[in-house]
């Protein structure tokens, strides 16, 4: 059975599949298309470019109650919004916005709406490892959270998609001047560096997964600390996606024996 779900910069969720509450249906714009440009040569053509084009999701919410409808498109200003999409006990996302929703006096109940979309689809792996070889041992958070059965200070995540996509790195104190590396399929594909000591109570992130990249100091908690771009190496390639196959991403640093490594990937996807 599949499943919609909403969840808004609040961190709010709202269902759409409660038949007494709200229901999408007519659910158009899960596929992908693409923006492509080619030459002619005699009777061939050569592809210049090729682009996914940005996509855009329509559906109509049923709606019980007019208090309803007040309800979910007051939820739907808390922007931006990410639509998650659930089939075959898989869950898929998607960030965007809702660039309209419409509503019409001859059928109040029935609202139609355009999700526009920011990001490819994606279903997201975090992987952790304490610093030691262990079990891969599932815990119920927000995402399947999953200790790595890699060796010491690296974590492994195998992507089937063939796009590159983006990952969240943190590294955890105490670490002085850390170093991070990623393997593709057993090839070095890159390296970066920080030249900075992340106390025992830090946790440097390298981070992908927002627009423009980030190394970031946070607290245990989250709480920002500092910015330690200019404090990395700039001779090394310090940010990657993770590619399709084996990625291995491992940690050193100097004087610390032990360090723990947490990744997280957003497997991108065109079309699920």
């Amino acid at each position: 059975m599949r499943q919609f779900s909403l969840i808004n910069a609040n961190g709010e969720t709202y269902d759409l599949t409660l038949k007494y509450s709200a229901f999408l249906h007519s659910v158009g714009g899960l596929g992908a298309k693409f923006d492509t440009e080619f030459q002619r040569i005699g009777g061939h053509f050569s592809l210049l470019s090729y682009y996914a084009a940005q996509g855009k999701i329509s559906g109509s919410v049923h709606l019980w109650s007019e208090a309803e409808y007040f309800s979910f498109a007051k939820f739907c200003q808390r922007r931006p919004i990410t639509l998650l999409y659930t089939r075959d006990d898989v869950t898929f996302r998607r960030d965007g916005i809702i660039t309209s929703i419409s509503k019409d006096e001859t059928d109040p109940l029935n609202a139609n709406i355009e999700f526009t979309c920011q990001t490819p689809f994606y279903s997201v792996v975090s992987v952790y490892n304490e610093g030691s070889v262990t079990g891969g041992k599932v815990y119920p958070y927000t995402y399947d959270y999953e200790y790595a059965e890699s060796a010491a200070q690296s974590v492994t995540i195998t992507s089937d998609s063939a796009n590159d996509s983006p990952c969240r790195i943190t590294i955890y104190g105490i670490a002085e001047n850390p170093t991070w590396s990623h393997y593709l399929n057993n090839e070095l594909i890159a390296t970066g560096k920080v030249n900075a000591t992340i106390a025992a109570d830090r946790k440097l992130v390298i981070d992908t997964t927002v627009i423009p990249y980030q190394i970031h100091l946070y607290d245990l908690q989250g709480n920002f600390v500092q910015d330690l771009y200019q404090s990395s190496d700039f001779s090394t390639e310090r940010f990657f996606s993770l590619g399709y196959g084996q990625n291995v991403i491992s940690v050193s640093a100097e004087n610390v024996g032990v360090i723990r490594l947490g990744v997280e990937g957003m497997i991108e996807y065109e079309s699920v």
